[in-house]
């Protein structure tokens, strides 16, 4: 219930948005989308040969990527436009233009250990690959402009614990970089501190950027357990109330909303906060989250978060350093409970912590179509499947049955006429105010 809940806090609607005007396209530099913000004029140095297939109307039409996956995880290929079905609101809508995408690997070979490759990386100099996917387009399709390749935002958060999981979460960046494709571009962010990366080509870049960071801005386990070292991260300076989170995703989904290529996020934390009883944060969150949603819909942008703590050890006595909880605790309308009660009790506090967390870290990638990675000790092993089910993908686009540009939402639901797949899209988007 409390994802349930969590979720239907992202999508409600705030009327301070109504008001506003969307920012101006972010300029994008001669290797991708610039996350700075420089002035720099856009430079048009790709050929004719390397111009994405383009399919054009009139008509506004609302796009969605669309992973199709077996039993095993494994991409479903094949597929036309007649066996799609897309909901708008409950009611089923025609499909008005139609893609299958399949994008070259990364990793085509494997070493002793089974353990992904990954294909040489571009000069730093060279100009940018020309590898095209295999694209299937419907006849008199009436499409956007899409081009070969992803752009892959990682993104370090904050929240991830000092020690063992900083040392994880470089791996797991380490490992998004391993496995870009030919004509796929990545870029480093922190939500504390680092020096971020923009969109290149250039693997050696981007695994030097990752190797030099120390995301972590927690105080470790055992330093909580000190009295006088405990803080409310919500306090801090350098992230205040959590608003670097939506407002580091916001930041991303704006700056490549226009370009063509797939648009993945791969989020590299503990925790994420998109609300708070505080008076002083609750609007302040409600405002980042509501921009960052609406962001993340008009860049139709999938989110992955990937959670490089490990296994979770919950209660008290399973832990290798804990005072063992309060002493006692004051219950409302009981008293004062201490002993084994009040201990059981603080662990039963820690879980539903712990099930908030989770629930959290779980909503956006439920919500884009994403993954969520938790609770094991090798989250870097995931990425190489995450990248293959997004290799094999398609573009549908429907026309909206709604044309007012009220800035309302309308959940979207897509069905596959085939038994035994699994569909991956976003759930739904807000109209164009």
């Amino acid at each position: 219930m409390r994802k349930v809940g969590l979720i239907v806090l992202l999508l409600s609607g705030s009327t301070w948005l109504a008001a506003q005007t969307p920012p101006p396209p972010v300029p994008r530099g001669p290797e991708g989308p610039r996350l700075q913000g420089e002035t720099s004029a856009r430079q048009e140095t790709q050929s004719s040969a390397q111009a994405p297939p383009t399919f054009r109307s009139g008509v506004a039409l609302v796009q969605m990527d669309v992973t199709v996956l077996d039993d095993h995880r494994r991409p479903v290929t094949g597929l036309t436009a007649d066996d799609f079905t897309v909901f708008e609101d409950g009611v089923a809508r025609p499909v008005a233009a139609f893609t299958a995408v399949n994008l070259p690997s990364g990793s085509s070979e494997a070493d002793a250990g089974g353990r992904a490759v990954p294909a040489p990386a571009p000069a730093a100099s060279a100009a940018p690959p020309t590898a095209r996917p295999t694209v299937s387009p419907m006849p008199a399709a009436a499409f956007v402009d899409h081009a070969p390749g992803r752009l892959v935002a990682i993104v370090m958060d904050r929240s991830t614990p000092p020690g063992e999981p900083t040392i994880v979460a470089k791996q797991i960046a380490d490992a998004v970089v391993d496995q870009l494709g030919p004509g796929d571009e990545a870029a480093v962010l922190y939500t504390g501190f680092g020096t971020p990366q923009e969109f290149t080509h250039d693997r050696t870049l981007l695994h030097a950027t990752i190797a030099r960071s120390d995301p972590s801005a927690v105080l470790s386990e055992e330093s909580q357990q000190i009295p006088m070292a405990v803080s409310d991260p919500l306090s801090t300076g350098a992230c205040y109330c959590g608003l670097c989170v939506p407002e580091t995703i916001a930041h991303v989904a704006e700056a490549v909303q226009d370009a063509p290529q797939r648009k993945v996020l791969f989020f590299v934390g503990h925790d994420m906060t998109f609300q708070s009883a505080r008076d002083d944060c609750g609007f302040l969150l409600r405002k980042a989250r509501d921009r960052m949603v609406r962001a993340i819909d008009v860049a139709n942008l999938t989110i992955h978060v990937i959670d490089p703590s490990g296994l979770e050890t919950i209660t008290c006595a399973a832990k290798a350093f804990c005072t063992g909880g309060p002493d006692s605790i004051e219950i409302p309308g009981r008293g004062r409970v201490s002993g084994a009660v009040a201990r059981s009790l603080a662990d039963s506090a820690r879980l539903a912590a712990n099930n908030d967390r989770t629930a959290t870290l779980m909503t956006l990638p439920g919500y884009t179509g994403g993954r969520t990675v938790l609770n094991t000790n090798a989250p870097a092993a995931a990425v190489p499947g995450i990248f293959a089910e997004s290799a094999s993908y398609y573009l549908l686009a429907i026309q909206p049955a709604h044309s007012a540009a009220d800035g309302s939402f309308h959940r979207l639901e897509v069905k596959v006429k085939r038994r035994g797949v699994h569909v991956r899209a976003r759930e739904g988007y807000y109209a164009k105010e």
